[in-house]
């Protein structure tokens, strides 16, 4: 016999007949119609090349090679059932496990110290992956599992995946406190002809940095460009330097109190930061405990009321809204 000719529902009328010794029982203990079981224990009895169970006045007796099975595949059933239970279940604070975010250098600054502290609080056997990728590698890592959740403004993800809005953030201009030139706010011509930190981020590329802060045609001067936006308060401690920076990023400097925040010279469109995950993970109970605490921590009430739990599907004509079940973040 062998195990790929076995349906696995064939298993479970064996157990449920051994443990009764009736296919009446079964049935019953099964919810299943008397004839249905019948037919599977016949089934059973062609694959295995024997009666499994004779009719006697006790009722149902099990073969020599019925009684051989029973342990092993009752405890097998049973493997299987608890790993099922498992996947469907998904408690917080005992489980093992690491998830794997998709964060610029901005969420890592800003979002991950909240996120972190808050899960060693309630899940102390949770490790957090935070990593960057170049921003065109984000849907394949999401897509294939190498990362559950991915927590920026990614236009660019398209169909397949799930977005939910966390918050809205701004671009904000900083200079040294004492800056010789510019004050609380700064004109156009200025802001052009300033010296700038660049940030090189593989996230957001400079170009896009200039189309969204820029007139047509325009550009910053960059005299210097660092890798993340950590290194900014350094360098423009006793300098000229500007830098360009969403607000939240600032609020996460040590040393900010030398530093001022000067008034850019056009409105800049708002960052709008959402975190993301692929139709794979959409029902798995694990990544949804983990969406629940980021939207748990990170929408913001402050701005237009909205349902923390809403979610839209990406690249339908009309958005699809779908509830994320409530669970305890």
């Amino acid at each position: 016999m062998n195990i790929r000719d076995i349906d696995l529902n064939l298993l479970v009328v064996f157990d449920a007949i051994m443990q009764t010794r009736s296919v009446t029982a079964a049935a019953r203990q099964l919810n299943r119609a008397q004839p249905t079981i019948s037919h599977s224990l016949n089934r059973l009895r062609q694959l295995c090349g024997d009666t499994l169970f004779v009719r006697t006045r006790a009722g149902l007796e099990p073969t020599p090679l019925a009684r051989s099975i029973a342990i092993p595949v009752g405890e097998a059933l049973a493997l299987v059932q608890r790993s099922l239970s498992a996947s469907a279940r998904f408690d917080p604070a005992t489980a093992q496990a690491t998830f794997t975010l998709l964060m610029s250098d901005i969420g890592q600054v800003g979002l991950l110290p909240v996120l972190v502290k808050h899960v060693r609080a309630v899940a102390p056997g949770i490790s957090l992956i935070a990593t960057q990728l170049p921003r065109e590698l984000y849907g394949e890592a999401l897509e294939s599992g190498r990362a559950d959740l991915a927590i920026g403004a990614l236009r660019h993800l398209s169909n397949g995946f799930y977005q939910q809005r966390l918050f809205d953030d701004e671009y904000v201009c900083v200079a040294w406190k004492d800056h010789p030139t510019i004050g609380d706010q700064v004109t156009l011509e200025q802001y052009i002809h300033a010296d700038h930190v660049g940030i090189i981020s593989p996230g957001l590329s400079e170009i896009e940095i200039e189309r969204l802060l820029l007139p047509p045609g325009r550009s910053r001067r960059i005299v210097v460009r660092v890798p993340h936006y950590l290194a900014a308060p350094a360098l423009l401690a006793g300098t000229e330097l500007l830098v360009t920076i969403p607000s939240k990023v600032l609020q996460s400097f040590n040393g900010r109190e030398h530093l001022k925040l000067v008034r850019l010279p056009i409105e800049a469109p708002k960052l709008r930061v959402h975190q993301y995950w692929h139709e794979r993970a959409l029902n798995d109970t694990a990544n949804k405990w983990m969406r629940n605490v980021v939207a748990h921590l990170f929408v913001d009430w402050t701005g237009e009321p909205r349902d923390p739990r809403q979610i839209a599907r990406i690249g339908l004509p009309h958005p699809e809204a779908i509830l994320a079940p409530e669970s305890e973040a």
